[in-house]
């Protein structure tokens, strides 16, 4: 135009950071706040400790001391080199359970390649795709913490069998059902959720056959499922004051043994609950129904059934 040369616009781009939104449990939360705090003191004891030690020693090595001053300055020197080496363990071993604390928060972003016609479970499904979930409780026992004993039963940490995930998982043992033990979740939640977990039931061994685990109140009345793997089959239950009342058909199959499986246990909000039980693979082995609503509050998780038994990567979600 009248002999100007045009030129062409100049396209300006800017990177926008990526923004990322995970799911985390008051139980997470704290483990994190926690364990930061405790990372954070442990190396600043440790460093304090081992400063002080090494200037004990200076001033041993380079100072003119009477014998008694010379024990008291090798004493605390000892001590603080003790305290430094304690110290700088904890540091350590907090410091290495924090990435799995995470990494099993940054798994939820996970989206399944589903092959069409292959088996999923739902958990992950919803997981997914799902943006009206709650995440209410989320435990992978890299923490031992709010685990209480229920009746004369036990559960505890435990490295016997190798973890679905992380590096401990729990352990139910001491007493058969109802005993065993529970932690309260919380917050109170009612029906429309969906429990999940891993089991595994070694063979081999004297105690009760049955895995069970539930959904209680504070007066353990609540719903929860029995996996017996000496009779071979499955059942949804209702517990009342602790104890198991059977409101499904048993389903016969041969539940797995010396290996971790998964469970889910859903409940809609009008009292429908399915169980399904899926191999280490995801395969479907059972799937059972039931139709119940006498009970509509619940806050903690309990650890019922036969011993021993172990129980990894347990979550609630409400839908």
């Amino acid at each position: 135009m009248n002999g100007e040369q045009r030129k062409d616009p100049e396209i300006v781009t800017y990177r926008i950071p990526r923004i990322e939104v995970y799911q985390v449990t008051d139980d997470e939360l704290k483990r994190m706040e926690e364990g930061c705090s405790q990372v954070s003191q442990d190396l600043t004891f440790a460093v304090a400790f081992i400063s002080f030690s090494i200037a004990f020693l200076i001033t041993l090595f380079t100072a003119k001391l009477s014998e008694l001053q010379q024990l008291i300055f090798t004493l605390i020197s000892v001590v603080c080199g003790i305290v430094s080496f304690y110290t700088g363990l904890k540091w350590l071993r907090t410091r290495k359970t924090m990435p799995n604390v995470i990494a099993n928060i940054r798994s939820r972003k996970d989206t399944p390649d589903v092959t069409p016609g292959e088996d999923s479970s739902r958990i992950d499904k919803i997981e997914a795709g799902s943006t009206q979930m709650e995440i209410v409780f989320s435990e992978v026992f890299d923490y031992f913490e709010g685990w209480e004993q229920y009746l004369e039963g036990r559960v505890s940490h435990s490295k016997e069998v190798s973890p679905h995930i992380g590096q401990f998982c729990l352990k139910k043992e001491h007493r058969n059902d109802p005993h065993g033990g529970y932690k309260i979740i919380g917050k109170s939640i009612g029906l429309g959720f969906i429990f999940s977990g891993w089991l595994f039931r070694p063979s081999g061994k004297p105690g009760g056959q049955g895995d069970r685990l539930a959904i209680e109140d504070m007066e353990f009345n609540g719903y929860g499922f029995l996996v017996d793997h000496g009779a071979n089959f499955a059942v949804i239950e209702r517990r009342g004051k602790g104890i198991a009342s059977e409101i499904s058909k048993r389903i016969n199959f041969n539940p797995p043994q010396d290996a971790w499986y998964q469970f889910e246990f859903h409940s809609s909000s009008d009292g429908k609950f399915e169980l399904c039980l899926n191999n280490s693979q995801g395969e479907k082995l059972v799937e059972i129904t039931a139709v119940d609503s006498i009970y509509n509050q619940f806050d903690r998780i309990v650890i019922h059934g036969g011993q021993p038994y172990f129980v990894d990567d347990i979550k609630i979600i409400k839908v």
